[in-house]
């Protein structure tokens, strides 16, 4: 699968008319081209990850497990700022939900599911203490980061999209 992300790149440089392939191909292709890209991250971060301390194995897989999310957040925030303000897409909101909708189902979704798959097959469970702990501290956290900008601009600030300015 590797030509098709070789083959990604090179429309994406070198036909940003879409002169060779319709703009729905050329989505299909980068996302088609998403899956190996992750697969070999996922590899190379395993890899880094049994040669070194279990600590630095949790921060690499913690950075780099949402790298392909990055990306396309900075990518959204780089076309926010080379378009102009005539156009009235708000980018910057975009990113913003997008990256509430990451965290919510990265701290609610994915355990909620575990622990149901889990007490599905399994009649009795039982937790580490420590761990649920842990995993609660970052669950409020992680809930309080994602809102506190939120209630913020609801309370402080106006939000023009037309524009993309926040005036408080």
């Amino acid at each position: 699968m590797l030509p098709i992300v070789l083959a990604a790149i090179v429309l994406g440089y070198f036909d940003p008319h879409n002169y060779y392939i319709t703009p729905i191909m050329e989505f299909i292709l980068s996302l088609i081209s998403i899956f190996p890209m992750s697969y070999l991250i996922g590899m190379a971060i395993t890899s880094i990850s049994a040669q070194s301390s279990h600590a630095v194995g949790a921060v690499l897989n913690a950075t780099f497990g949402s790298i392909v999310e990055i990306t396309l957040y900075i990518s959204t925030l780089l076309k926010a700022h080379q378009t102009s303000d005539d156009i009235d897409i708000c980018y910057v909101d975009l990113v913003r939900s997008a990256l509430t909708g990451t965290l919510l189902a990265t701290m609610l979704l994915i355990p909620g599911i575990s622990m149901v798959v889990g007490g599905v097959m399994h009649s009795e469970q039982r937790f580490n203490m420590h761990s649920a702990g842990v995993g609660s501290s970052l669950l409020f956290i992680s809930v309080a980061g994602a809102f506190t900008p939120t209630i913020f601009t609801k309370t402080f600030a106006v939000i023009d999209c037309s524009v993309s300015k926040l005036s408080i």
